[in-house]
C-alpha cells in the first residue's frame, strides 16, 4: 500500500522496548474511529477487516521506535481527515453490532 493522500497513520511509541507499541496504535485508531460514532467493537472490526498496514517505524532510532497503522481514508463513506474544527460525527450510534459474551 502506497502511504499517500488516502492514508490516515496511527502511530505509538514505548520508550522501554525497542519495537515501540503496537496495540497502542491500533487502540488510538479505535479511539479515533470512535469521534465519528462508530462503537468500540465497530471501529475494531474496521480495523480487522480493512486493508491496514501496520510497520515498525524509525529503528534506526533506538530506543525512539514507534509502531505505525495505516489505515485507507477511501473505504469510508465519509472523511475521516481531521479538520480544522477536529473530527466531524457522522454516525449516530444507532446501528447496533451484535457482541458474543465473554466466557
Amino acid at each position: 500500500m502506497d502511504i499517500g493522500p488516502h492514508t490516515f497513520l496511527f502511530q505509538a511509541h514505548n520508550i522501554e522496548t525497542v519495537w515501540g507499541d503496537p496495540q497502542q496504535a491500533c487502540l488510538n485508531a479505535i479511539e479515533y474511529l470512535k469521534k465519528f460514532g462508530y462503537s468500540g467493537a465497530q471501529a475494531y472490526s474496521i480495523l480487522g477487516t480493512a486493508p491496514v498496514q501496520g510497520h515498525i517505524s524509525g529503528v534506526v532510532d533506538v530506543p525512539n521506535a514507534c509502531a505505525t497503522l495505516w489505515l485507507p481514508t477511501n473505504i469510508f463513506e465519509f472523511d475521516i481527515m481531521p479538520g480544522a474544527d477536529g473530527p466531524t460525527r457522522f454516525l449516530d450510534g444507532s446501528i447496533d453490532m451484535p457482541i458474543a459474551r465473554d466466557i
